[in-house]
């Protein structure tokens, strides 16, 4: 009795201290033969492999209003929801982008992955025009070598893509789990060798000090 008691308590020990994240990325798009968000993604996953931190993956295609779905998915499939939800998307080749605001706009001359393209549209007719991030990477950015904050910005400029719309609509969505977005050098970008290094670098230490 009192063995089975101590299981009890280093079982429900052990599931206080999990640690875990639901990190996204985007399939290739606009004629692109990869997505860094993805890439990243991915090896950050192996990154954590045997760690006290666990990383769910969740694949999304570059679609409108169906990447919030698939994203919306993967979260309640669960069966323990995560400490926080993380997108990864491209950006700007020159930085990595933590995202602080989406906005109720879709309006990019870029066509999605199933052909769509929106102009002046609102995600939500009933919704507000902007949004801030449950999760503030600010501080945790703070954390980071000096070398590394040099190469990550905090932005309250998303765009008005895929990357907006997924963001806009899944911000909310996950009960208390905090949400944010982050934008990595694209797959397109000269150097991206190097750079894509960098990022999962720079992510890796990121993740880490969430939970330090």
């Amino acid at each position: 009795m009192k063995l089975g008691l101590s299981l009890l308590v280093l079982l429900f020990s052990q599931s206080l201290m999990a640690k875990s994240i639901l990190l996204s990325g985007f399939d290739a798009f606009n004629n692109k033969k990869g997505n860094n968000s993805q890439v990243i993604a991915k090896k950050l996953q192996k990154e954590f492999e045997g760690s006290d931190i666990k990383i769910h993956y969740c694949q999304l295609r570059t679609v409108y209003n169906k990447s919030s779905e698939t994203l919306k998915d993967c979260y309640h499939s669960l069966a323990e929801k995560p400490d926080y939800v993380i997108s990864i998307g491209e950006g700007y080749c020159d930085r990595i982008s933590f995202e602080t605001m989406v906005f109720n706009e879709m309006d990019s001359s870029l066509v999605d992955n199933d052909g769509v393209i929106y102009t002046r549209t609102k995600i939500d007719p009933n919704g507000p025009s902007k949004i801030r991030l449950s999760l503030n990477l600010s501080t945790v950015r703070k954390q980071l070598p000096r070398k590394d904050r040099k190469f990550v910005k905090m932005s309250k400029k998303i765009g008005n893509f895929v990357c907006n719309n997924l963001a806009y609509l899944v911000n909310s969505e996950f009960d208390q789990t905090p949400y944010t977005f982050i934008h990595v050098p694209s797959f397109d970008c000269k150097n991206q060798d190097y750079k894509k290094k960098r990022s999962i670098e720079i992510l890796k230490r990121t993740i880490t000090n969430l939970f330090n």
